[in-house]
């Protein structure tokens, strides 16, 4: 009698058991594409992370402003003809020379626009005509110019110094 109530305990269980996975064939399916979703999710995410165009050029010139702006605003022999901006600014001569992806131009100039000195220039000179072309034409090989101005007190007179950067630097594709 108890392996004939074990016998009938195992048809019991094996009938159940079939009846369970009737659902299951139409639950694959979903499944399976809910899985299909998932990755194709992650592969797109993936894809536009990796393959974007890092495009820093207007970031680096605005950098590079902001840092001839501050360093010609902490030196007082700014008007002097010796004035280097490279050893007083700690820039990189041979970037600007070699590379050709920077440009500046510093200007001095008193309130009636006056120049004070000799502009400062570094980099590709060819970028300033640029820059003047960037307001009237859409390029996408253009560098990025910014140009910002301070002014400051000297020797009781009021400097208006000008700064004019560009950069060309497009950056790389993410890898």
């Amino acid at each position: 009698m108890l392996l004939k109530s074990k016998k009938i305990k195992l048809e019991l269980f094996r009938d159940n058991l079939l009846k369970d996975c009737r659902g299951e064939k139409i639950l694959s399916i979903y499944w399976f594409f809910v899985l299909g979703v998932v990755g194709l999710g992650v592969v797109w995410g993936v894809l536009a992370f990796y393959g974007a165009d890092s495009d820093v050029r207007i970031l680096e010139a605005n950098v590079l402003s902001e840092k001839l702006l501050r360093c010609v605003s902490e030196n007082e022999n700014i008007l002097d003809e010796s004035f280097d901006v490279f050893v007083e600014c700690d820039l990189d001569k041979n970037i600007f020379e070699e590379e050709e992806i920077f440009y500046f131009r510093i200007s001095f100039l008193n309130e009636d626009e006056e120049k004070l000195r000799e502009d400062i220039l570094g980099g590709v000179y060819s970028f300033e005509e640029t820059c003047e072309l960037t307001g009237k034409v859409e390029a996408k090989e253009y560098p990025k110019c910014v140009e910002r101005g301070r002014v400051l007190s000297l020797d009781s007179q009021r400097v208006y110094v000008k700064v004019l950067a560009a950069s060309n630097q497009r950056g790389e594709i993410f890898k």
